[in-house]
């Protein structure tokens, strides 16, 4: 049995407040944080000794890299999976919409709450779903490499398209409108091509008002 004592490691800081702290693997001290008093900066340093054995303790200092220095890195890790046109507009969707948020922050600050309000200000456009999903690719290589403890891109209801779909009609009613149609200008599509779908979908702007002759399909 070892009978070496093990002492918690805190320290009275000249403010007097109490500072804990955990000696890591490569002999480095790691602060803990400081504390009201020598009780709860110790009680600190045990649970973090306790989640060290159990393989989960935290070093959240790995967090402390900005976003915009961490971003060159994790394109590099994503260019061996992603074509070069996708990574170069990675590139200029990081630089347009995602480093005049995220870039001055630490990783381990940018949170689910800050997301979604950076989301709600986002146009509905498809590159405003690209810039997510390059955030989202950006933080999951981060969360990879242990420094932060969870990928944060998570917003509700995100990279979805917002957008209205465009209406479906039935082949009867794209008959009935085809009807109105300058004869020169109709080209009726098979109907066993529209059966198959069921429905028929149509640019409203071709609708126009003339009623030369009908068309009827064969």
């Amino acid at each position: 049995m070892n009978s070496k004592t093990v002492r918690p490691d805190v320290r009275q800081l000249p403010s007097g407040r109490w500072q804990a702290r955990m000696r890591l693997d490569d002999g480095s001290r790691k602060t803990l944080g400081s504390f009201d008093s020598e009780g709860a900066a110790t009680e600190a340093w045990w649970t973090a000794r306790a989640d060290r054995q159990r393989g989960q303790w935290w070093d959240d200092s790995k967090g402390n890299t900005l976003f915009r220095d961490f971003v060159p890195e994790a394109f590099e890790i994503l260019a061996k999976n992603l074509s070069k046109g996708t990574l170069r507009n990675y590139r200029t969707l990081a630089n347009k919409n995602l480093l005049p948020t995220f870039g001055h922050l630490p990783l381990n600050m940018i949170s689910k709450a800050l997301i979604r309000k950076w989301w709600a200000g986002m146009p509905d456009s498809q590159n405003s779903r690209n810039a997510y999903y390059c955030l989202r690719s950006i933080m999951r290589e981060a969360t990879e490499l242990g420094m932060v403890r969870n990928n944060p891109v998570q917003a509700k209801g995100s990279a979805k398209d917002r957008s209205t779909p465009r209406p479906e009609h039935t082949y009867e009613e794209f008959q009935d409108v085809v009807a109105q149609l300058p004869y020169q200008l109709v080209r009726l599509p098979g109907r066993s091509s529209a059966r198959t779908s069921g429905s028929v979908s149509w640019p409203v702007s071709i609708v126009g008002t003339s009623t030369q002759r009908p068309v009827s399909s064969c």
